[in-house]
């Protein structure tokens, strides 16, 4: 299979990325590695619930504000006009949607404090001092990667990563800390992260221009769609975690080692992140060129380099998993090798649907990315509240089978978008010139006449 020159553009960008997302990465494994050496009781439990608590929710929905920034900043650039008026309108989003964020959270009060949360008040308002942190820590990481500023976009992600590896091994040596602690010192990471964010966007030209703004439709629209589509992603990789801790309230053991195996399982993903993200300028330009028999050239080379990445990591969490957590996390309780390799399996298929929704965004059938997610998350919430079911039993069942829904799903949708295109029954070219939620973030970069 040839790799185009195109496709090696990436690779520098790629290796930043990959460094600042594995330091993420790695911040996240040893604030769970210390929460599995408080032992057992309903700490570490309510601290295990919060860290799925924001990697679902605050991550979930900001993803969609990084990318439609990305969108806007992109393509203003494209068309030579100043930054400043589209910053101030991705501004203004971001407060809204921290806004309608809080107030989702609010609504839940009654069944995240009490059962989640073990009714620790003060560790619930952690989530929400860190809503508005990370909102803004994902608006200048789009702003930076829509100005194609990825050596500053890595090093607000290499910033999280480092400062809250440094909270959290102050907090090795006061393990005696109340919970609300952590939890300030995890979403405290994004604080840090803003800040150099800001400082990177000070060296952007924001100069006026006398061209006026363009009127730009569907951005509203476009940032509930992706936040709904980032939510339903992490809440497919994490829901069945969340299920089990308001199952298994009594065995908070059995809640902590199905959330260490959930952290080491997901691990692949984080790492992959890097290469996922910059599929999407390969893809949309050959979809705006038409170029059917490259795009699926580059999807098959995405598709395999996914598969073999999360299958060897999925292999060495099959057979040191169980060591890991006795040893690593000292827990007191193991779960079988059929769960690690259920798991296992599971983000090996997340991490091809992952691959999957970039290719169908470039070519303008980004409706499908939330209905996917949705109805992998739909079977997912059904599989992991099965009452007839064992909850581990049923919680591994949905980390499975809920991904299975969306790569099936996706990979029908892919299908016959290239069978069209194949055909020419369909203007890929065209279609990916469309409105906000149907181009990727570098269309409109590679022929800013794409417009209709």
């Amino acid at each position: 299979m040839r790799i185009s020159r195109s496709s090696l553009h990436y690779a520098r960008p790629m290796v930043w990325l990959a460094g600042g997302l594995s330091l993420v990465a790695l911040s996240g494994y040893l604030f769970m590695l210390l929460v599995g050496r408080l032992g057992t009781g309903e700490r570490p439990a309510a601290l295990t619930s919060y860290y799925f608590l924001v990697t679902t929710v605050l991550l979930g929905v900001c993803a969609g504000l990084d990318q439609v920034t990305n969108r806007r900043i992109a393509r203003t650039i494209a068309l030579g006009l100043p930054l400043r008026p589209a910053i101030k309108l991705a501004i203004r989003d971001a407060v809204g949607l921290a806004v309608c964020t809080a107030a989702v959270l609010l609504a839940t009060t009654p069944i995240v404090l009490p059962r989640s949360l073990h009714g620790d008040l003060m560790l619930f308002s952690a989530l929400f001092v860190g809503i508005p942190m990370a909102t803004f820590a994902y608006l200048v990481r789009g702003v930076l990667a829509g100005a194609q500023r990825f050596r500053a976009y890595a090093a607000t992600w290499a910033a999280e990563g480092l400062s809250r590896m440094a909270m959290v091994s102050l907090l090795f040596t006061h393990k005696s800390a109340p919970a609300w602690v952590y939890g300030y010192v995890y979403v405290g990471a994004f604080g840090f992260s803003a800040v150099v964010g800001v400082f990177a966007c000070r060296h952007l030209n924001t100069t006026a221009v006398d061209t006026p703004a363009p009127q730009e439709t569907g951005t509203r629209s476009g940032l509930v769609s992706l936040a709904g589509a980032g939510l339903l992603t992490l809440g497919i990789a994490n829901l069945p975690l969340l299920v089990l801790g308001s199952r298994l309230v009594s065995d908070t053991a059995a809640v902590t080692a199905f959330g260490q195996i959930f952290l080491l399982a997901r691990i692949s993903l984080t790492a992959l992140a890097p290469f996922q993200a910059m599929l999407l300028p390969m893809f949309t330009r050959s979809a705006t060129h038409g170029d059917i028999p490259g795009l699926r050239s580059r999807l098959r080379l995405a598709i395999l380099v996914c598969a073999i990445g999360t299958t060897i990591w999925t292999a060495v969490v099959i057979a040191a998993g169980p060591w890991v957590l006795r040893v690593v996390f000292t827990t007191t309780t193991t779960p079988s090798r059929l769960t690690f390799t259920a798991l296992g399996v599971g983000t090996i298929l997340l991490s091809l649907a992952g691959a999957l929704q970039p290719a169908l965004v470039a070519m303008s059938r980004y409706q499908w990315v939330p209905l996917s997610w949705g109805a992998g998350a739909a079977v997912t919430a059904v599989i992991a509240t099965w009452p007839w079911v064992a909850p581990i039993t049923a919680a591994t069942l949905a980390g499975l089978i809920g991904p299975a829904i969306v790569l099936v799903t996706m990979g029908f949708a892919a299908r016959n978008a290239l069978a069209l295109g194949s055909a020419g029954q369909g203007s890929l070219a065209e279609a990916a010139g469309g409105g906000l939620s149907a181009v990727g973030v570098e269309q409109l970069a590679i022929d800013p006449t794409a417009r209709k």
